[in-house]
């Protein structure tokens, strides 16, 4: 398991060619956390009125762990995302892919996210 340093993926690709590469938790969620935020600013500069409203001061709520928001929290994500689909699509991966780790003692529970149809 290894840092997303490019350095450290040089290393290895010369040291250890056929060496598989297996990032950590926190830079995988760092990067999906920003792409979503990304969709979020970019959804925030397309809309206008109420559309754009609904997603003003949502940062938080959009980046937190679903586990991790209050009932009122939940409540506001799950209207954020019914109203704005591309938000929703966003912010699935990085909510599912967040889950995955949660499986390490159950291997078997992770196989759904690495089938390949």
């Amino acid at each position: 398991m290894m840092d997303m340093w490019k350095a450290f993926e040089k290393s290895t690709g010369k040291n250890a060619p056929g060496a598989s590469i297996l990032y950590d938790k926190f830079h995988v969620m760092r990067h999906l956390g920003k792409a979503l935020d990304q969709v979020r600013k970019t959804e925030y500069a397309r809309l206008t009125g109420k559309d754009r409203s609904d997603i003003k001061g949502k940062k938080y709520t959009l980046l937190s762990k679903r586990e991790n928001l209050t009932l009122d929290g939940r409540k506001a994500l799950k209207k954020l995302l019914g109203a704005n689909k591309l938000l929703n699509t966003a912010y699935l991966p990085k909510e599912s892919f967040g889950q995955l780790w949660g499986y390490l003692r159950w291997p078997g529970l992770s196989r759904p996210f690495f089938v390949i149809f």
